[in-house]
């Protein structure tokens, strides 16, 4: 560098300690913050209510429907078992997708997010299920429909919005592989 550029970040440096201790800090020190004494008490988180589950039977086994978050709690195919040395066991959602809970419903918008962990009212009905939940920002259905003729279930979702709405709603299927999937290793 040459001599001028020296001299001109010198004077720089200069301006700005002498604008921090002449201007910044007596306005800092004439501004106190309020205080306030807060009593701590105890915090105890709200009890949740007690998840609920129903079964919903197929052609190839018994759907479990949960009342929170996730549509499926649990599948257990009936004429379907796993390999050795399980072979008593029946395959069950968890054993496949190494998951206990799957299929979500959630949006693009961040004000939508706690729908993603809500508790809904689960009823039977005669043709499978139906899951409602309502607050001020939206109104949601589920019918699940299910026969023990068919080998799946139909789901159908309906939506309300009350104010402002989503641009996109994402229906999505968990399917993660586990660190004990043997079978997701011989993949690799």
């Amino acid at each position: 560098m040459d001599r001028k550029t020296l001299i001109a970040v010198a004077l720089c440096f200069l301006i700005f300690v002498t604008w921090d201790r002449l201007v910044l800090q007596p306005r800092l020190s004439q501004v106190t913050p309020p205080t306030t004494q807060v009593q701590s008490a105890p915090i105890t988180p709200p009890e949740e209510p007690k998840a609920n589950s129903l079964a919903v039977r197929t052609a190839l086994g018994e759907a479990f429907l949960g009342d929170r978050g996730a549509f499926f709690t649990d599948f257990r195919l009936k004429d379907y078992t796993l390999p050795a040395p399980k072979q008593t066991t029946a395959v069950t959602l968890e054993s496949v997708t190494s998951q206990s809970r799957q299929m979500n419903l959630s949006f693009d918008h961040p004000d939508f997010r706690y729908l993603h962990h809500i508790q809904g009212e689960l009823t039977a009905t005669s043709q499978g299920a139906r899951w409602t939940y309502e607050d001020a920002q939206i109104k949601i259905k589920r019918e699940f429909i299910a026969s023990e003729s068919k080998p799946y279930v139909d789901i159908l979702v309906d939506l309300e919005f009350q104010k402002d709405h989503p641009r996109y709603a994402f229906l999505s299927l968990n399917l993660g592989p586990s660190e004990n999937d043997t079978e997701n290793q011989e993949r690799q």
